[in-house]
C-alpha cells in the first residue's frame, strides 16, 4: 500500500502579545488618518458654504443698491446711503463715510455707524489716507494707521487728530472714480488693528462703481431735465405770442 504523498499542512502560529501590539499600533494610525482626512473635508465643506453665504449675501446688498438706482434718477442721496451702510456691515468695519470732491476739498454725504466723523469738509492733501486715495487715484489700505504715523507716513498733523478723535487703527479708502477723474472716496474703519480681506476690498470697489453710476445717473438725468425744460420754454413763449396776436 502507498503511503500519501500529501503533505499536512503547518499549524498556524497563533499570533503572539507582540504581533497584537503592532497590529493595534497600525490601525490606531489608520484611524488617526481617517480622523484627520475627515476632519480636513469637514473643514473644507464648512469654509466653502461658509464663502457661498458670504457671496450670495454680498450678491444681494449689491441688486439692491441697483434696484435703488433705478428707483431714485432724480436723488443720489439713498443709493449713498445704502451703498455706506452695506459697505460697513458686510465688511466687519465700526462705520463707513463717502465724501464727494468739491474744488480741493472733499464734503461729506454720507456716514453709517457709531463712530464720529470729525468734520463734514476736508482738504484733499497726501498727508491723509482719503486724500492720497484721492490723488493717486486708487485704493489705499491702512493696516494701523499708527504704525504708519510712527514711521513717518500720513505726516500731516490733521490725520492725528482725525485718529486721535475717532479712535480708528485700519481705514480703507477707495475711490469714486468717473473715467479720469475722482469724483469722490468710501471710506470704512475699524478702531482695531485687523486689516480688511482682499473679498472685503473687492465687495468696497464694486460699491464705489455702483455710487459712480448712481452719481452720472443723476447728472445726466438733471441734463435732460434742463434740455427739456428750455425746449419747452420757447413753444410755450411762440403759443403766447400766437394767442396774444390774435
Amino acid at each position: 500500500m502507498k503511503r500519501s504523498s500529501r503533505r499536512s499542512a503547518p499549524a498556524r502560529r497563533s499570533p503572539t502579545k507582540s504581533d497584537l501590539v503592532t497590529r493595534i499600533a497600525a490601525l490606531e494610525n489608520r484611524l488617526r488618518a481617517v480622523t484627520r482626512a475627515l476632519a480636513s473635508k469637514h473643514a473644507e465643506a464648512n469654509a466653502l458654504a461658509h464663502e457661498l453665504g458670504e457671496t450670495r449675501t454680498r450678491q444681494t446688498a449689491a441688486a439692491e443698491i441697483l434696484a435703488i438706482i433705478s428707483s431714485s434718477p432724480a436723488d443720489v442721496q439713498p443709493v449713498l446711503d445704502a451703498v455706506a451702510a452695506s459697505a460697513a456691515r458686510l465688511c466687519g468695519a465700526i462705520d463707513a463715510i463717502i465724501f464727494r470732491i468739491d474744488g480741493d476739498t472733499t464734503r461729506r454725504v454720507a456716514h453709517f455707524g457709531p463712530v464720529p466723523s470729525m468734520s463734514e469738509a476736508r482738504v484733499v492733501t497726501p498727508g491723509t489716507p482719503t486724500g492720497r486715495a484721492i490723488l493717486e487715484r486708487r485704493t489705499i489700505h491702512v493696516h494701523d494707521i499708527l504704525q504708519e504715523l510712527a514711521r513717518g507716513e500720513y505726516g500731516e498733523v490733521r490725520t492725528l487728530q482725525l485718529q486721535q478723535g475717532s479712535g480708528f487703527r485700519t481705514v480703507l479708502c477707495v475711490p469714486l472714480v468717473r473715467e479720469a477723474s475722482v469724483v469722490g472716496v468710501i471710506v470704512i474703519r475699524r478702531l482695531e488693528p485687523h486689516p480688511f480681506t482682499e473679498a472685503q476690498i473687492a465687495l468696497v470697489q464694486t460699491f464705489a462703481d455702483q455710487a459712480v453710476i448712481a452719481i452720472e445717473n443723476v447728472r445726466l438725468f438733471t441734463e435732460l431735465q434742463a434740455r427739456a425744460s428750455a425746449w419747452r420754454s420757447p413753444a410755450s413763449s411762440s403759443s403766447s405770442t400766437a394767442a396774444a396776436s390774435g
